[in-house]
């Protein structure tokens, strides 16, 4: 078992004693609960089970408490600031992730880790945003092609998002995602937030990007089920209406790995879907206890989309997709080298997934996305 996972999950989890870990097994849980980047709702969860820590290591989780305080009002401070440059120019901008929906779910915007910040606006909106990003001494960094802007100041990031996923993985209605968005007030500032159903699918397609590598990512999921329940309708378009059920059923599995909740996504997959989706959920949570547990490797977010589609006609679609889509990856690759050859850089794809599938003895090229 992964140093430190276990006794992590007995912090995380409700009704679980955790007054009797040793002093050895808490610094290990604080130490895996920062490579989970769950650091903050772990510290939350041990003081709220009111219990003597050790000295020495109540004194470590004290200096990490501040530096989460310092952080949590840095970020904030970030957001309030662009929040208000951008409802100057009456700009509707929905909120993604971040110290917002950490007040929303978590209970507090301390209580969840952020590294950049995430918002989303109209693609026609794009040109007016980035105005009120270079006025305020954002530099534009590497985008995302097809989904975000990058900018960036001193040690500020943000993703300034135009859709939320790639629409060849899953064909999300951005227009719907505005029309059902909830007007809030965010550290005094106007803005949007997702609506139920639409945040959930979001995190659970977030999830799988990542290949739910962290328990961050299966987290915000589970806090997202108890607060919200069964989802309603979300905002896809028709096409793609049949794999949101196994987006939300795996999210729904992930999340009972960690909690043991009793709902479910309620989507009418059939009984082998279900099995399959269990042995994946498995299958990725069994990482998590495996002393080789690594990070996500370039290509696996790729086979998750691939795996979940639903029939095998989507399948074939998506592969074909996939075989003529440039990743990040790819395209460093290529500036490593020095190609600048369109033509060149497209190949780059196809031999990274020839080469992935021979390394791993033949296993074909839809084990190697």
């Amino acid at each position: 078992m992964t140093r430190g996972m276990e006794a992590l999950l007995s912090v995380l989890r409700e009704g679980e004693d955790v007054s009797t870990l040793l002093p050895v097994q808490l610094q290990e849980a604080f130490d895996r609960a920062e490579l989970e980047r769950v650091l903050p709702f772990f510290l939350f969860k041990l003081r709220s089970a009111d219990f003597a820590l050790p000295q020495e290591f109540d004194l470590r989780c004290a200096a990490a408490e501040r530096e989460i305080t310092i952080s949590n009002f840095w970020w904030t401070s970030q957001v309030k600031a662009i929040l208000q440059a951008l409802a100057a120019e009456f700009l509707p901008v929905i909120l993604l992730k971040g110290t917002s929906m950490a007040e929303r779910l978590y209970g507090g915007t301390n209580l969840r880790t952020s590294r950049d910040i995430d918002l989303l606006v109209r693609h026609r909106d794009l040109a007016i945003a980035g105005d009120v990003f270079t006025a305020l001494g954002f530099i534009r960094g590497i985008d995302d092609e097809g989904r975000h802007q990058t900018w960036i100041r001193g040690a500020t990031m943000v993703e300034l998002h135009f859709d939320l996923i790639c629409q060849e993985d899953l064909c999300i209605d951005l227009d719907r995602i505005f029309a059902n968005s909830t007007p809030v007030t965010f550290a005094g500032q106007p803005a949007y937030v997702l609506s139920p159903s639409d945040e959930l699918l979001f995190l659970c397609v977030h999830g799988i990007k990542h290949s739910y590598e962290q328990l961050c990512y299966i987290l915000d999921v589970a806090l997202a089920i108890e607060k919200w329940g069964t989802p309603s309708a979300c905002a896809v378009r028709a096409g793609d209406i049949e794999f949101v059920a196994p987006i939300l059923e795996l999210g729904y599995a992930m999340a009972r790995k960690l909690y043991s909740l009793e709902t479910s996504a309620e989507l009418s997959l059939n009984s082998k879907a279900a099995i399959r989706i269990d042995r994946i959920a498995e299958s990725l949570w069994s990482r998590f206890f495996e002393s080789s547990n690594t990070q996500n490797f370039w290509c696996s977010p790729r086979r998750l989309f691939f795996i979940l589609r639903p029939t095998r006609v989507a399948q074939v679609r998506y592969l074909l997709y996939v075989l003529g889509a440039n990743s990040s990856e790819d395209r460093a690759l290529a500036a490593r080298f020095h190609i600048e050859n369109q033509w060149l850089i497209a190949c780059i794809r196809k031999l990274r997934l020839v080469f992935k599938s021979v390394r791993r003895g033949g296993v074909g090229l839809s084990k190697a996305l």
